[in-house]
C-alpha cells in the first residue's frame, strides 16, 4: 500500500470502529425467491443519479447479466438499479451474486435492497457498493437513497475487505482479480455483507465467518418492503460489466 492508501484506510478503519461493525452468525433465509439462472430475463431499472441523457443497456442470458454503456451520451457518473420483473417486494431479503468482469476498476459493482418507487416518482433504496473513490476498492460502502433529496444518497458506513481481496488493479499489490462473489442480507435494521474470492475460497463462507462477513445498522426510515436488485454505476463510454449466479432469498 502507498502512504496515501495507508492514510485513507486508517480513516475508514477509525469510522468502522466508532460504528462498532462486527459480524454475527445468521442462517441463510430458507426460501428461494428468484433464481437468476432459471427465472425471468426481464429486468426493471430505476435511475439513482442522472447524467445527461446517459443510460445503460442490459442483456440477461443463461444467468449472466451484462450492463453496457453506449459510446455516446454517456459519462461515468450515472448510477442505476436493476431488479427482476414480477418478483414480489420484500422487507427482509438476502441475495448473492458473482461479479464476473468489468472494463475498469472504476466501474462500480453493488447490490440494493428495499428498492421503492413512490407515487411521486422518487426512488428509495439501501445499497452496498464497491468503493471507487481514492482507488480504495477493497472497501464497500453502504448508503441509503431518496432521490427527492439533494444529494440523493446518505452514507451509513463501510465494510473493509482488504484482507479478503487486497488492492484490485494496483501494480505493487494487485490483490485478487475478479470474479468475486458476494452475499448481502438486510433483516430489520441489520445489514450483513460477505465477500469472498471463489478461486481462493471455493466454498461459500458461513455467516459466522468474521474474516469474510461484516455488518452494520441502517438508520430508521428505510423499513418498507421493496425490490431486491443489483447496482451498476460509473461505466464510461463502451464499458461493460458482467455478473452471474444471482440468487434472491426470503
Amino acid at each position: 500500500m502507498t502512504r496515501r492508501h495507508v492514510i485513507v484506510a486508517a480513516v475508514f478503519t477509525a469510522l468502522a470502529m466508532l460504528m462498532g461493525l462486527t459480524a454475527a452468525a445468521a442462517p441463510r433465509l430458507a426460501t428461494a425467491h428468484y433464481n437468476g439462472d432459471t427465472g425471468t430475463n426481464r429486468l426493471n431499472r430505476l435511475s439513482l443519479t442522472a447524467d445527461g441523457w446517459a443510460a445503460y443497456s442490459y442483456f440477461k442470458d443463461q444467468g449472466t447479466v451484462t450492463a453496457h454503456a453506449h459510446g455516446t451520451g454517456t459519462s461515468g457518473n450515472y448510477r442505476e438499479l436493476v431488479f427482476p420483473t414480477n418478483v414480489a417486494p420484500l422487507v427482509d431479503s438476502q441475495q448473492c451474486v458473482t461479479f464476473l468482469s468489468h472494463s475498469a476498476t472504476s466501474n462500480q459493482e453493488g447490490m440494493a435492497f428495499r428498492i421503492r418507487l413512490n407515487d411521486a416518482g422518487h426512488t428509495t433504496a439501501v445499497t452496498v457498493t464497491k468503493n471507487v473513490w481514492a482507488d480504495v476498492t477493497w472497501n464497500w460502502n453502504v448508503h441509503v437513497w431518496d432521490t427527492r433529496l439533494d444529494p440523493a444518497f446518505t452514507g451509513v458506513g463501510h465494510f473493509d475487505f482488504y484482507d479478503v481481496v487486497g488492492h484490485e488493479g494496483n501494480e505493487v499489490n494487485p490483490g485478487a482479480p475478479l470474479p468475486w462473489r458476494a452475499c448481502g442480507w438486510l433483516q430489520g435494521s441489520t445489514l450483513r455483507y460477505k465477500l469472498w474470492v471463489p478461486a481462493v475460497t471455493p466454498i461459500e463462507p458461513s455467516w459466522s465467518d468474521t474474516f469474510h462477513v461484516r455488518q452494520l445498522t441502517i438508520p430508521a426510515g428505510y423499513s418498507t418492503a421493496g425490490r431486491t436488485g443489483l447496482y451498476f454505476a460509473h461505466l464510461d463510454a463502451n464499458h461493460t460489466m458482467r455478473s452471474s449466479g444471482w440468487r434472491i432469498y426470503r
